[in-house]
């Protein structure tokens, strides 16, 4: 509940235009739509988290500063595939931003 409740898929939409597969947005998207839905009926609410009020706090509050993490992440791994190897050390520190900001081991 907590992964889905951090997930993004706006963020993921902009990580999927990396790849030349844009026919993959339609089942990975009606994927999450299905977890997310079967999640609520398992836990019996009406959005994630509302059983716990604090974390989904947390993770609304904090989203706004991860996001455009992922946005210059989405830019560094761009330029890092086009050969461009002075991308590596800030595309090593969005991973542990990113990380930071989710509050995972990354």
């Amino acid at each position: 509940e907590m992964t889905l409740a951090k997930s993004s898929m706006e963020i993921a939409a902009e990580y999927l235009e990396l790849v030349d597969e844009p026919s993959l947005w339609e089942p990975i998207a009606a994927e999450h739509e299905r977890t997310v839905a079967a999640v609520l009926a398992v836990v019996e609410a009406e959005h994630l988290l509302d059983r716990h009020p604090v974390v989904q706090r947390s993770i609304t509050v904090r989203n706004p500063y991860v996001d455009p993490i992922n946005a210059i992440q989405v830019s560094l791994l761009r330029r890092y595939r086009a050969g461009d190897l002075d991308a590596e050390p800030a595309l090593l520190r969005s991973i542990a931003g990113i990380a930071a900001g989710l509050r995972n081991t990354g």
